[in-house]
């Protein structure tokens, strides 16, 4: 069935008011079903540590291009973004205009002309307050060359948290002896670029949960082999999961 009729057919039924797509995974799988239909709204994650993931900018930027409104999610990156480590603090305590960490991930998205609106979780009334605050203060074009280059100077800070410079191309799998190796080297970055308590890092539990971890690996090498990136896994492996148990 044509796609349009399909659609139009949902509407006439009542099943649906507008043709909508929410999306995680690559830019590539994203280009081509946002120029597949005519669309009336797409949903992407989307914060200043993610421009060059699942969709990204480029994607962010596409949708613009073909005049279908964004709506963001995970604009705090699962709320990992609301408390800064020390490194990035300093850098937000070194301007002259005093902004929480959760006012200045907003104020960048808003910034965004494509974006229609962000998606914020809150757990708590005084969120809900600080949110309506801010989004009541913004609009696209809101920050200064200067507040912009702040926001990259934070996203460095934060990638200069990075314990392994894992790509998470999966060329060592799969591990003979069933280690989830780009899991733990996944969860010991996100550890630490977000300076998060392990047990709440859901790629740990994951690897726990399925017995995939580091104390299976007997060093045979075939990892280290395979890795395009030549990076030391069997010596890498072994700190990581020292510090994340």
């Amino acid at each position: 069935m044509d796609s349009s009729k399909f659609f139009e057919e949902l509407k006439q039924a009542g099943k649906i008011r507008y043709k909508c797509f929410s999306f995680h995974g690559p830019y590539e799988d994203f280009e081509e079903i946002i120029t597949s239909y005519d669309w009336d709204m797409c949903q992407i994650q989307y914060n200043f540590m993610d421009i060059n993931n699942q969709a990204g900018t480029k994607g962010l930027e596409l949708a613009g291009r073909l005049g279908i409104p964004v709506v963001i999610m995970e604009g705090l990156l699962g709320g990992r973004l609301a408390k800064a480590p020390a490194n990035v603090q300093a850098l937000y305590d070194a301007v002259p205009v005093k902004r929480s960490p959760v006012e200045w991930a907003f104020r960048w998205l808003c910034n965004r002309p494509e974006v229609a609106t962000v998606l914020s979780g809150c757990n708590e009334l005084e969120q809900i307050d600080e949110n309506l605050r801010i989004f009541d203060t913004v609009a696209p074009g809101i920050m200064s060359q200067d507040e912009l280059d702040l926001m990259e100077q934070v996203r460095m800070a934060y990638l200069s948290r990075t314990k392994i410079d894992c790509t998470g191309c999966r060329y060592c799998m799969p591990c003979p002896n069933g280690v989830n190796i780009p899991g733990i080297f996944s969860a010991w970055n996100r550890v630490s670029l977000y300076d998060l308590d392990p047990k709440a890092e859901d790629h740990l539990r994951q690897v726990i949960s399925k017995d995939e971890g580091a104390g299976h690996c007997i060093a045979c090498g075939a990892c280290e082999a395979a890795c395009p990136q030549h990076l030391s896994i069997i010596e890498s492996l072994q700190s990581a999961w020292k510090e994340l148990t």
